[in-house]
Protein backbone atom coordinates (compact mmCIF):
# COMPACT_ATOMS: atom_id res chain seq x y z
CA UNK A 1 0.00 0.00 0.00
CA UNK A 2 2.78 2.45 0.94
CA UNK A 3 4.67 1.61 -2.26
CA UNK A 4 1.56 2.28 -4.36
CA UNK A 5 0.93 5.66 -2.70
CA UNK A 6 4.61 6.58 -3.08
CA UNK A 7 4.59 5.56 -6.75
CA UNK A 8 1.43 7.59 -7.50
CA UNK A 9 2.85 10.61 -5.67
CA UNK A 10 6.20 10.28 -7.47
CA UNK A 11 4.55 10.01 -10.91
CA UNK A 12 2.28 12.98 -10.24
CA UNK A 13 5.19 15.19 -9.17
CA UNK A 14 7.36 14.02 -12.07
CA UNK A 15 4.64 14.66 -14.65
CA UNK A 16 3.97 18.12 -13.22
CA UNK A 17 7.64 19.05 -13.39
CA UNK A 18 8.36 17.55 -16.80
CA UNK A 19 5.06 18.21 -18.51
CA UNK A 20 4.84 21.90 -17.69
CA UNK A 21 3.56 23.91 -20.59
CA UNK A 22 5.79 26.83 -21.54
CA UNK A 23 4.27 30.31 -21.24
CA UNK A 24 3.52 32.34 -24.33
CA UNK A 25 5.77 35.36 -23.72
CA UNK A 26 4.75 38.90 -24.63
CA UNK A 27 7.63 39.65 -27.03
CA UNK A 28 7.53 42.43 -29.61
CA UNK A 29 10.85 42.81 -31.45
CA UNK A 30 12.01 40.68 -34.36
CA UNK A 31 14.52 38.14 -33.01
CA UNK A 32 18.09 39.18 -33.79
CA UNK A 33 19.86 37.30 -31.00
CA UNK A 34 18.50 33.85 -31.89
CA UNK A 35 21.78 32.93 -33.58
CA UNK A 36 23.62 33.50 -30.30
CA UNK A 37 21.86 30.51 -28.76
CA UNK A 38 24.07 27.40 -28.73
CA UNK A 39 21.12 25.31 -29.99
CA UNK A 40 18.17 26.00 -32.26
CA UNK A 41 14.83 26.43 -30.58
CA UNK A 42 11.62 24.99 -31.97
CA UNK A 43 8.17 26.59 -32.08
CA UNK A 44 7.05 27.68 -28.58
CA UNK A 45 10.44 26.86 -27.03
CA UNK A 46 12.10 29.70 -25.14
CA UNK A 47 15.67 30.93 -25.13
CA UNK A 48 16.90 33.18 -22.34
CA UNK A 49 20.28 34.88 -22.65
CA UNK A 50 21.69 36.60 -19.57
CA UNK A 51 24.94 38.52 -19.88
CA UNK A 52 26.95 40.06 -17.06
CA UNK A 53 29.47 42.72 -18.06
CA UNK A 54 31.78 45.19 -16.38
CA UNK A 55 33.88 44.96 -13.27
CA UNK A 56 37.59 44.23 -13.09
CA UNK A 57 37.40 40.90 -14.87
CA UNK A 58 38.86 40.58 -18.37
CA UNK A 59 35.76 38.60 -19.35
CA UNK A 60 32.04 39.06 -19.84
CA UNK A 61 29.90 36.11 -18.71
CA UNK A 62 26.85 34.82 -20.56
CA UNK A 63 24.36 32.17 -19.51
CA UNK A 64 22.03 30.54 -22.01
CA UNK A 65 18.88 28.74 -20.88
CA UNK A 66 16.84 26.83 -23.44
CA UNK A 67 13.38 25.75 -22.31
CA UNK A 68 12.36 22.75 -24.42
CA UNK A 69 8.80 21.71 -25.27
CA UNK A 70 9.36 18.36 -23.51
CA UNK A 71 9.94 20.14 -20.16
CA UNK A 72 13.72 19.86 -20.23
CA UNK A 73 15.96 22.88 -19.69
CA UNK A 74 19.39 22.99 -21.34
CA UNK A 75 21.99 25.45 -20.08
CA UNK A 76 25.29 26.74 -21.40
CA UNK A 77 27.84 29.11 -19.95
CA UNK A 78 30.21 31.28 -21.95
CA UNK A 79 33.01 33.59 -20.95
CA UNK A 80 34.24 36.02 -23.57
CA UNK A 81 37.12 38.49 -23.43
CA UNK A 82 35.88 42.04 -23.23
CA UNK A 83 35.73 43.65 -26.68
CA UNK A 84 38.73 45.89 -26.02
CA UNK A 85 40.84 42.86 -24.97
CA UNK A 86 39.97 40.44 -27.80
CA UNK A 87 43.33 40.95 -29.54
CA UNK A 88 45.18 39.44 -26.57
CA UNK A 89 45.84 35.88 -27.67
CA UNK A 90 46.05 34.48 -24.13
CA UNK A 91 42.41 35.42 -23.53
CA UNK A 92 40.19 32.77 -25.11
CA UNK A 93 36.45 32.48 -25.40
CA UNK A 94 35.14 29.38 -23.63
CA UNK A 95 31.68 27.85 -23.80
CA UNK A 96 30.40 24.71 -22.12
CA UNK A 97 27.14 22.95 -21.41
CA UNK A 98 26.07 22.98 -17.78
CA UNK A 99 24.47 19.92 -16.22
CA UNK A 100 21.53 21.19 -14.22
CA UNK A 101 20.24 19.48 -11.11
CA UNK A 102 16.51 18.89 -10.89
CA UNK A 103 16.39 21.54 -8.17
CA UNK A 104 18.09 24.11 -10.43
CA UNK A 105 15.73 23.25 -13.31
CA UNK A 106 12.80 23.84 -10.99
CA UNK A 107 14.26 27.23 -9.94
CA UNK A 108 14.76 28.24 -13.58
CA UNK A 109 11.21 27.24 -14.49
CA UNK A 110 9.92 29.25 -11.52
CA UNK A 111 12.04 32.26 -12.60
CA UNK A 112 10.63 32.11 -16.13
CA UNK A 113 7.03 31.73 -14.94
CA UNK A 114 7.31 34.28 -12.12
CA UNK A 115 5.00 37.27 -12.07
CA UNK A 116 8.13 39.46 -12.00
CA UNK A 117 9.41 38.08 -15.32
CA UNK A 118 6.04 37.98 -17.05
CA UNK A 119 5.20 41.51 -15.89
CA UNK A 120 8.57 42.94 -16.92
CA UNK A 121 8.14 41.77 -20.51
CA UNK A 122 5.58 44.55 -21.08
CA UNK A 123 8.45 47.07 -20.96
CA UNK A 124 11.06 47.93 -23.58
CA UNK A 125 14.58 49.29 -23.26
CA UNK A 126 13.39 52.87 -23.81
CA UNK A 127 11.19 52.63 -20.69
CA UNK A 128 14.27 52.98 -18.46
CA UNK A 129 14.29 56.71 -19.30
CA UNK A 130 11.55 59.24 -18.72
CA UNK A 131 12.57 61.25 -21.79
CA UNK A 132 14.77 60.88 -24.85
CA UNK A 133 17.30 63.48 -23.71
CA UNK A 134 20.84 62.51 -24.60
CA UNK A 135 23.86 63.48 -22.63
CA UNK A 136 26.51 62.04 -20.38
CA UNK A 137 25.54 58.94 -18.41
CA UNK A 138 23.98 59.85 -15.08
CA UNK A 139 25.82 59.20 -11.82
CA UNK A 140 29.10 57.84 -13.20
CA UNK A 141 30.45 54.67 -11.66
CA UNK A 142 33.22 52.38 -12.82
CA UNK A 143 33.87 48.69 -12.35
CA UNK A 144 30.28 47.81 -11.58
CA UNK A 145 28.30 45.01 -13.22
CA UNK A 146 25.97 45.52 -16.14
CA UNK A 147 23.11 43.11 -16.70
CA UNK A 148 21.55 42.16 -20.03
CA UNK A 149 18.51 39.92 -20.52
CA UNK A 150 17.19 38.64 -23.84
CA UNK A 151 14.04 36.52 -24.03
CA UNK A 152 13.38 34.73 -27.35
CA UNK A 153 10.34 32.78 -28.52
CA UNK A 154 8.73 32.13 -31.92
CA UNK A 155 10.98 34.54 -33.84
CA UNK A 156 10.39 37.43 -31.42
CA UNK A 157 12.49 38.82 -28.60
CA UNK A 158 12.67 41.44 -25.87
CA UNK A 159 16.10 42.68 -24.76
CA UNK A 160 17.04 44.81 -21.78
CA UNK A 161 20.38 46.05 -20.48
CA UNK A 162 21.41 48.33 -17.69
CA UNK A 163 24.77 49.15 -16.17
CA UNK A 164 25.00 49.28 -12.36
CA UNK A 165 21.22 49.15 -11.84
CA UNK A 166 21.27 48.98 -8.02
CA UNK A 167 23.69 51.90 -7.78
CA UNK A 168 21.54 54.03 -10.07
CA UNK A 169 18.35 53.00 -8.28
CA UNK A 170 19.60 53.71 -4.77
CA UNK A 171 22.28 56.40 -5.16
CA UNK A 172 21.41 58.43 -8.23
CA UNK A 173 19.12 61.44 -8.25
CA UNK A 174 18.99 61.84 -12.04
CA UNK A 175 15.38 62.80 -12.82
CA UNK A 176 15.50 61.12 -16.26
CA UNK A 177 15.80 57.62 -14.75
CA UNK A 178 12.47 55.83 -14.60
CA UNK A 179 12.92 54.45 -11.08
CA UNK A 180 9.72 52.38 -11.28
CA UNK A 181 11.02 50.37 -14.25
CA UNK A 182 14.56 50.26 -12.84
CA UNK A 183 13.27 48.87 -9.54
CA UNK A 184 11.41 46.14 -11.44
CA UNK A 185 14.63 45.36 -13.35
CA UNK A 186 16.50 44.95 -10.05
CA UNK A 187 13.72 42.59 -8.92
CA UNK A 188 14.12 40.65 -12.18
CA UNK A 189 17.83 40.21 -11.41
CA UNK A 190 16.94 38.86 -7.96
CA UNK A 191 14.30 36.45 -9.33
CA UNK A 192 16.90 34.99 -11.69
CA UNK A 193 19.35 34.79 -8.74
CA UNK A 194 22.05 36.85 -10.43
CA UNK A 195 24.83 38.27 -8.34
CA UNK A 196 28.30 39.32 -9.29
Amino acid sequence: MKKTIFLILFLTISLNLIGQELPNLNLREQATNENELPENIETNEIGVIIKLTGGWSAYDYTSFFIYKNDGNIIAYSKKSPKSYLRKKKELKEEQSEIKLSEERKKELLESLNSDTTIDFLKYSQKDFKKSELNGPPPCPITDATGFQFTFIQNGKQNSYKYYAPEHRLNRCSDKNINKVVLEKFVELIKVWKLRK
